[in-house]
């Protein structure tokens, strides 16, 4: 130890010398190192909100959201549903695992959200449904949303149910 502190008070050039290339490296490096402030972020999450008009808060659930929940949760790798329904309206929105395809998802319960809301005898529960599914993608500084709106009496709803 001793022998430090003398050669570092007999050369303080050295030193100087020494301790200014350490810190320029130490810049360099860092300034190389491969660092993305906003990574690739993919939230494999759907929601979908379903407007009834008139309906009461009880008849959104069991007419619209118990019938979406039977339906969706066969859903191959889902996570997470969570659902509510409000007067005139019924929102749910669904988690599934990281590294799941959203768009397959997505076709998948915009598939069968036509036929999860047709009686018995093969026919809507109301002609006034607004379904809206929304799905998202975070990629880096890019945001993307798709939206699907359709309505019950669309020929896209009745080709689905068919």
């Amino acid at each position: 130890m001793t022998f430090l502190i003398r050669f570092s008070l007999k050369n303080a050039a050295a030193v100087f010398v020494c301790s200014f290339l350490l810190m320029f490296l130490g810049l360099y490096s860092f300034s190389s190192l491969k660092v993305d402030l906003l990574p690739n972020i993919e939230f494999p999450q759907l929601s979908i909100e379903v407007v009834y008009p008139g309906a009461s808060p009880q008849d959104v659930n069991e007419e619209v959201t118990a019938k979406l929940e039977e339906k969706l949760k066969s859903l191959d790798g889902l996570k997470q549903m969570q659902s509510s329904s409000y007067e005139g309206m019924a929102v749910m929105n669904l988690e599934f695992p990281f590294r799941t395809d959203i768009m397959t998802a997505f076709a998948t319960v915009t598939a069968l959200i036509p036929l999860a809301l047709t009686n018995e005898a093969g026919t809507l529960i109301s002609k006034g449904l607004a379904i809206t599914v929304i799905g998202g993608l975070t990629s880096s500084t890019l945001l993307t949303l798709v939206f699907i709106l359709f309505r019950a009496g669309d020929s896209h709803f009745n080709d689905q149910r068919e």
